[in-house]
């Protein structure tokens, strides 16, 4: 099977950013007078939209303002992000590298469009990619499939010739359910056996995609 297109998550995978959260849901907490869950950052890790207000409801109840405490904490994260977006090992070599090879990239991320458009331009690598997909363009966010359709149906691409690029489990999880070729780039989250069951690899860093899709290809 040849890749034919990448699709790339965007926090915690492409830009260092899953450990913002992390610190400003602690924020997002005392602003709420609540205590940070440990669990509740774990299992929110990826989500957007109502599966990402169904979680803060599953830990902290249905008295809490879901919509509120969530926008607080990404209200802290895009302040931060205004002037410096950090990128991951090997991004940079990894765009070049499928510039050269003239295969198309898309991001897929549950992050709002706004922020990921600008995240992408901050970091200088907005015009590597030929689609820009978000979480409030398809009904369902992750673990479900459909972001993914999404952005392989933009891309002009069968799922099953799209690689997905993802570093967390909801993630992971919607690519294998779309029926690409999943790869699992870990960051703060270390891949269960589960999750090693729906990748067809587990790497390092971004710079170890260009060998795995040579060696994927045969």
């Amino acid at each position: 099977m040849k890749i034919q297109g990448v699709i790339f998550d965007m926090d915690g995978l492409m830009f260092d950013t899953e450990r913002l959260f992390s610190h400003y849901w602690t924020d997002a907490c005392r602003d709420y007078g609540i205590p940070r869950k440990e669990e509740f950052v774990q299992a929110v890790r990826g989500s957007s939209g109502e599966k990402m207000l169904a979680c803060v409801r599953r830990y902290y109840g249905e008295e809490l303002d879901a919509q509120a405490f969530c926008r607080r904490c990404y209200e802290y994260v895009d302040e931060y992000l205004k002037t410096t977006v950090p990128k991951k090992k090997g991004l940079d070599e990894l765009l070049a590298w499928l510039k050269a090879r003239g295969l198309p990239a898309a991001v897929a991320s549950s992050t709002y469009r706004s922020l990921v458009e600008r995240n992408l331009r901050t970091a200088g690598v907005e015009e590597y990619f030929r689609k820009v997909v978000t979480g409030d363009q398809v009904e369902h966010g992750k673990p479900a499939p459909d972001i993914f359709l999404l952005a392989a149906r933009q891309l002009g691409l069968a799922p099953g010739n799209c690689l997905v690029l993802e570093d967390s489990f909801n993630g992971v999880r919607a690519g294998a359910a779309a029926g690409c070729v999943t790869v699992m780039i870990p960051d703060l989250s270390q891949p269960t056996p589960e999750l090693l069951s729906l990748c067809s690899g587990c790497l390092e860093d971004l710079g170890q995609v260009p060998d795995f899709i040579e060696r994927y290809e045969g």
